[in-house]
């Protein structure tokens, strides 16, 4: 038998302490958040490298920031040069790398995938992965009081 249906045998699960469980726990999940939401510097690279013309234009990423820029009359290059420079420094700044707080890459990142889940609905295409994308951001503004409540108890 495994240790599993052993210790199930033996106590039930709810008769185990807390203490003495081996699960998963908010404070771990920060660095696991936080290296998924790093991933957004990959992009971002693309689009600087997009916006200075290393790239070729992307027309369907045109056509989701078109809300955005075309009513203020914004080149597209320039501005997706602008937002992927944005993108790498808060995915660095999730680390504590680079001249942005914590606190402002969060709040970017919220604009930021706000923004792009209208643009996404507006062309057709699924809003999941924006919407996920600031689930995960806004959860690290939960996860920072849960630590700091915590640390204050210890």
């Amino acid at each position: 038998a495994s240790r599993c249906e052993l210790m199930f045998k033996k106590k039930s699960l709810s008769k185990i302490p807390l203490n003495k469980r081996h699960h998963f726990t908010m404070p771990e999940a920060v660095p696991i958040i936080k290296k998924t939401l790093s991933v957004i510097a990959i992009p971002g690279t693309f689009m600087v490298m997009m916006g200075l013309g290393f790239l070729p234009v992307d027309e369907k990423m045109t056509k989701i920031a078109a809300p955005f820029i075309a009513p203020l009359g914004i080149p597209f290059q320039p501005f997706v040069a602008s937002l992927g420079t944005c993108k790498i420094l808060a995915g660095l700044s999730m680390w504590g790398i680079g001249p942005m707080s914590d606190i402002v890459a969060r709040i970017g990142l919220m604009l930021c995938t706000s923004c792009a889940a209208y643009g996404h609905h507006v062309v057709g295409d699924t809003v999941i992965p924006p919407i996920v994308y600031f689930g995960l951001v806004s959860s690290l503004f939960v996860l920072d009081k849960y630590k700091s409540t915590k640390e204050k108890k210890v």
